[in-house]
């Protein structure tokens, strides 16, 4: 079993067309993207993506077909 303190932390990073991704927290963040939230042990990070990104489909599909 893993230590949750020697665990890494997770970041949920999203670009520009609202897609959302996961990089450990101590990775530079990509051009493009930008952090949203804290850094979060991983299971709770995908409990939060989960919860921040229900529609998969790109900004410009969700504006034209809500």
């Amino acid at each position: 079993m893993t230590d949750p303190l020697s665990a890494p932390l997770w970041r949920i990073l999203r670009n520009h067309e609202g897609r959302f991704g996961l990089s450990k927290a101590h990775h530079p963040v990509p051009l493009g993207w930008e952090p949203v939230g804290p850094a979060l042990p991983h299971e709770a990070a995908l409990a939060d993506l989960r919860q921040r990104w229900s529609d998969m489909r790109p900004l410009a599909l969700q504006e034209v077909r809500p």
